[in-house]
């Protein structure tokens, strides 16, 4: 079994998982919240299947951009993670928990401004 935690803006966020090269493809839709808002999904995936699982975010007829297409991480004899996280626009995947580590204090590195005067804002 696969949860799927993903932060996004959209009321009703809804998954869409395909495999490549096949024609499997399904929507999971959202379970609820967990402890950090983060939209919950559940899914138990065929392990047997190798073909890659990839997935995306969509509400409605509304879909993330295709350059956010997600690949779901494969671990030892094919099995896929317990957990993951993942952020609405971006196609980063985590397959550890984000808030076990945290941090007190965050170093911020400046850069010139010169670096950036004549960019667009």
């Amino acid at each position: 079994m696969v949860t799927f935690h993903a932060l996004t803006n959209w009321k009703i966020p809804s998954i869409h998982i395909w495999r490549q090269n096949l024609a499997l493809q399904y929507n999971l839709a959202e379970l609820g919240r967990d402890e950090h808002d983060f939209s919950v999904f559940r899914d138990e995936p065929d392990h047997q299947i190798h073909e890659y699982a990839n997935f995306k975010l969509f509400s409605g007829n509304e879909w993330e951009d295709d350059e956010h297409h997600r690949l779901l991480p494969r671990f030892d004899e094919y099995r896929f993670p317990a957990n993951v996280w993942l952020v609405k626009g971006t196609n980063r995947v985590l397959t550890q928990n984000p808030f076990d580590a945290s941090y007190d204090e965050v170093r911020v590195h400046l850069v010139t401004a010169r670096k950036f005067r004549n960019c667009a804002t």
